[in-house]
């Protein structure tokens, strides 16, 4: 609904900037895809790897769908926002640790069916995951170092997406099983960050390949 209700303001637009974190981009980045019009994104929590993404996490009915969508032509970060609430910063580094699991289930299907893998988005993120689990005890929420690591790596999985043209990189199994618990209970997304919902089930996923 809300998708819709912005096509129909951007008449006559050229350009449009989203200010916010992962609703109001999806949002966005849906509604120019459908209306052919470039957007700058300006992310104000780090708590999602969607800014950068090819796809648009949207709510239609009590289902979550992911919809091809429209790259930004720029994104512009703000580090020293110290307003940022820090659940949503938490959300973010539960966003980014599902790479773990993620990477091992597209794996284990290149081993099993034969599915085409490359490695070349965990290349990215290498260094940055490096960074974020090194500090993300030493410092604060709100250090400079710590959110330019969280930031880089969630702009770079989102890249990542980009190039092997689907979520294959950073969403997998323990995506599939929030996506779950949504559909089972449609109030849960309004008690829950995206990226709380997948630190729990990233833990839980890690637990099963581990098994």
């Amino acid at each position: 609904d809300n998708v819709e209700k912005l096509e129909v303001e951007l008449k006559n637009i050229d350009m449009v900037f989203a200010v916010g974190s992962g609703t109001i981009n999806d949002i966005v980045k849906l509604a120019c895809f459908r209306k052919n019009i470039p957007f700058v994104s300006f992310p104000t929590a780090p708590s999602v790897n969607a800014y950068s993404s090819p796809t648009a996490s949207i709510s239609v009915g009590e289902i979550k769908k992911s919809f091809p969508a429209k790259l930004p032509v720029a994104i512009f970060i703000d580090i020293s926002h110290s307003k940022i609430p820090s659940r949503l910063i938490k959300a973010g580094i539960g966003d980014a640790m599902s790479r773990t699991t993620a990477q091992i289930d597209w794996l284990l299907s290149n081993f099993l069916l034969n599915t085409k893998y490359d490695d070349l988005p965990f290349k990215l993120c290498v260094a940055s995951e490096k960074s974020l689990i090194e500090n993300i005890f030493l410092y604060e929420l709100y250090d400079i170092k710590f959110l330019s690591s969280l930031y880089e790596n969630l702009i770079l999985s989102g890249l990542g997406m980009f190039i092997c043209e689907g979520s294959y990189p950073a969403s997998q199994g323990e995506h599939t099983i929030a996506h779950c618990f949504e559909m089972l209970d449609p109030t849960i997304s309004e008690r829950f960050l995206h990226g709380e919902l997948i630190a729990i089930t990233t833990i839980f996923m890690s637990k099963i390949q581990h098994y």
